[in-house]
C-alpha cells in the first residue's frame, strides 16, 4: 500500500509541476525565458513534447502541444500556446497567453533587459486555478568567452490560489556555444511550485528551425523529471 501510495505520489507530483506549466510560453533558454524577442513581423510556430517515462500507474506522464509566437514590433512579442498532458488521472490541459517587452536592447555591449507575462489558465483541470507569471530578467554575453550568455532575473505569480506554492522566485540560465549551430543551454526556476526545475540540454539549429532537447529535474519531489523535445520554425 505504501508503495502504491508513492507512485500516485508522484505520477501527481510531475503533473502538478508540469500542469503542463513546464512548456516554452515564449522565446526561452530552456523554460526560463531569453531577453531576445521575436524579429518583427515574424512567425514562429512549433511542437513540444514533454514524457516522464513509465507506466501511468507507476507515475509515468506525457504531455505535448502546438506552439505560437509573433513578433509585433521590433521589441516586442505576443503569443499562445496550447498543452494536453496525460496521467493515471487521464487528461489534463493547459492555455498559456503571453507577451514580452525587451525594454534594453544594447546588443553592441551584450546586455538586454526583458520584461514579461505569461498566463496559465488550466482546462479539465479542477486541482489548478488560473496564474500568471510576471517577470523582470536581464542577460549579459561574453564575448571574450565565445559569446556565452548569463541570464538572471525574478518573478512574480498572480493568482493561483493558495495550492500554487512560492509565489516570488529567481530565474537564472545559462548558454554556450559549441559550434556554430550547436549551443549547450541550462536554466533553473527557483521555487517550491509548477515551475520549480531546472534543466539542462543543446539547442541545435537548422537554418530557421531550432530544435532543443533537454532534461528536467524538479525542484522537489522523487522522481519529478522529464525529457523535453522542443522544435520551432520560423518564417
Amino acid at each position: 500500500m505504501a508503495i502504491m501510495k508513492t507512485k500516485i505520489l508522484l505520477g501527481a507530483l510531475v503533473l502538478c509541476a508540469l500542469g503542463v506549466s513546464g512548456a516554452r510560453a515564449q522565446s526561452a533558454v530552456v523554460f526560463v525565458p531569453s531577453t531576445d524577442t521575436i524579429e518583427s513581423g515574424k512567425v514562429v510556430v512549433g511542437g513540444d513534447l514533454y514524457s516522464h517515462f513509465s507506466r501511468y500507474r507507476n507515475g509515468g506522464l506525457i504531455a505535448v502541444g502546438p506552439t505560437f509566437g509573433y513578433g509585433l514590433t521590433k521589441n516586442i512579442e505576443v503569443g499562445a500556446n496550447a498543452y494536453a498532458a496525460r496521467a493515471e488521472g487521464g487528461w489534463t490541459g493547459e492555455f498559456q497567453p503571453n507577451i514580452k517587452w525587451r525594454a534594453v536592447d544594447q546588443d553592441k555591449f551584450g546586455i538586454n533587459l526583458s520584461l514579461g507575462a505569461i498566463g496559465y489558465v488550466p482546462i479539465k483541470d479542477n486541482s489548478q486555478k488560473a496564474a500568471a507569471k510576471l517577470y523582470v530578467n536581464a542577460s549579459r554575453s561574453f564575448e571574450s568567452a565565445k559569446n556565452a550568455r548569463l541570464t538572471g532575473g525574478v518573478y512574480r505569480i498572480a493568482g493561483g490560489g493558495d495550492s500554487f506554492g512560492d509565489k516570488t522566485g529567481a530565474l537564472v540560465a545559462f548558454e554556450q556555444p559549441v559550434t556554430g549551430k550547436l549551443t549547450f543551454v541550462a536554466d533553473w526556476t527557483s521555487g517550491r511550485n509548477k515551475l520549480g526545475y531546472s534543466s539542462a540540454g543543446f539547442n541545435y539549429k537548422m537554418g530557421q528551425q531550432d530544435l532543443i532537447v533537454a532534461y528536467a529535474f524538479g525542484n522537489t519531489g522523487r522522481g519529478n523529471n522529464y525529457l523535453s523535445l522542443l522544435y520551432s520554425f520560423t518564417f
